[in-house]
């Protein structure tokens, strides 16, 4: 029996993400906006807090550079390229 290891497996640990996503939004234009916790959900889910000075709008205006940065750096681990068989 093989194990097929799924997308909710893989889970890069909070503080990395978070790091990650505070240094994306460091240097764009919504600099205001800081994370200030993420956890994972039992369900795989991942939540991202913000500080309690930060308004909803702009979260909302910043949710492409949140999800830009954790894509670029985590999409290629969840799903790997696909690796083509070479010359025979």
């Amino acid at each position: 029996m093989a194990l097929i290891q799924s997308a909710h497996t893989f889970r890069p640990r909070p503080v990395e993400i978070y790091g990650l996503i505070n240094d994306a939004l460091i240097t764009s234009p919504h600099q205001q906006v800081c994370i200030s916790a993420i956890r994972w959900t039992a369900k795989g889910n991942l939540i991202v807090i913000s500080g309690h000075n930060v308004m909803l709008t702009q979260l909302q205006l910043a949710a492409n550079i949140i999800v830009q940065a954790f894509t670029n750096s985590y999409m290629a681990a969840v799903n790997p390229p696909l690796l083509l068989p070479g010359p025979m």
